[in-house]
């Protein structure tokens, strides 16, 4: 048997039903940027970092509806101009969801800053203070796999003083531009 490399598939981003505008995600990426922390290159992504997209992607899309039913992909919502759309959300109980998937040694959200500066804006954005807890499923990628899947409560001036951090990063975040 003989086996030759071939090279890789050239993969471009999907195209979004996202609006153009200033996203969460896009404000997060800017803070982190001026926090020192590496985030992927949004204009050329790595073929890995594509990848690892997918892969999330995909155990989104399957998990999602597994785990959340009607209350998956609620669509994308607005507030103070900022873009933003949540994994799951249950109304009656206030909570805000987010599907993750991971190769770092731990899933805790705690560990992860661009995740909860996420939450935080999702929750303050949707309830003012009014909405304080979130929840994670989280894949872990590296042996062993499994789900861990995290609640976390939050006092709601913490909410506030992120959303206000994050409103001071908004001008410096790349506007999205869908077609």
């Amino acid at each position: 048997m003989r086996c030759s490399f071939l090279g890789h598939a050239d993969l471009k981003l999907p195209s979004s039903n996202r609006s153009s505008g200033v996203h969460l995600s896009g404000i997060i990426r800017a803070m982190m940027a001026d926090m020192g922390r590496k985030w992927a290159s949004e204009d050329e992504p790595s073929h890995d970092g594509l990848c690892r997209m997918a892969i999330g992607l995909a155990w989104e899309a399957w998990y999602g509806p597994l785990a959340f039913g009607g209350d998956y992909h609620p669509g994308e919502f607005e507030f103070d101009g900022v873009l933003f759309t949540p994994d799951a959300v249950d109304w009656e109980r206030r909570i805000v969801y987010e599907i993750k998937t991971t190769s770092k040694r731990s899933t805790s959200p705690e560990a992860s800053l661009h995740w909860l500066l996420q939450v935080k804006g999702e929750l303050w954005a949707i309830g003012r203070g009014e909405w304080r807890r979130a929840g994670f499923h989280v894949l872990q990628l590296s042996p062993p796999q499994r789900i861990d899947i995290w609640g976390l409560e939050f006092d709601p001036d913490d909410l506030e003083r992120t959303w206000q951090m994050i409103l001071s990063y908004k001008d410096k975040a790349k506007p999205e531009v869908w077609q």
